[in-house]
């Protein structure tokens, strides 16, 4: 069974709202990664690699069940057997 795994873009904005990052600048500063790649990860357009995912913890200083549960997120009707 694969599993799809996709990011909780919601959950992510909240976070760095929360942390006071308001622009996708001030969240590329923070977080050490390109303005393009922040904004295509928020929007959902990609799915980060795990480097990017990486940056965004340490960046935000999420937990580890932060991340798991932000992009690691798994859509049950979108598991192929």
């Amino acid at each position: 069974m694969n599993r799809i795994f996709f990011v909780d873009t919601k959950r992510l904005k909240k976070i760095t709202i929360d942390v006071g990052l308001n622009t996708i600048e001030e969240i590329a500063a923070a977080t050490d990664i390109s303005r393009p790649t922040v904004s295509s990860v928020l929007s959902g357009e990609i799915r980060p690699s795990t480097i990017v995912i990486e940056k965004f913890a340490k960046g935000l200083g999420m937990n580890s069940n932060q991340v798991g549960e932000i992009f690691f997120k798994t859509n049950l009707s979108n598991t192929q057997v």
